[in-house]
């Protein structure tokens, strides 16, 4: 299954939903409708970055697997320490 992640409306940094519950081995992509670029990055295993996103795109999907109930906490490299997600 593929899930899409875009940032919640009024927000720059504030992705939607804040947790996506879904099944080792789905698919998710970000897609970015604010001003400036982002990325979605995990340096954790499972580590995925989806390099930038530019305004109005969409990153290819990302694969994710894990155990149950494994969370799975991602960032914005440029903007580090501002919008920390725990999806």
């Amino acid at each position: 299954m593929l899930y899409r992640v875009t940032p919640r409306p009024g927000t720059r940094l504030d992705y939607q939903p804040k947790t996506l519950i879904i099944k080792s081995g789905d698919s998710v992509v970000w897609t970015n409708n604010g001003h400036m670029g982002h990325t979605a990055s995990r340096d954790l295993v499972p580590k995925f970055d989806t390099k930038g996103i530019a305004p109005g795109a969409t990153s290819e999907p990302v694969v994710l697997n894990g155990s149950p109930g494994t969370v799975l906490d991602y960032f914005c490299r440029p903007h580090r320490g501002h919008d920390e997600r725990k999806n």
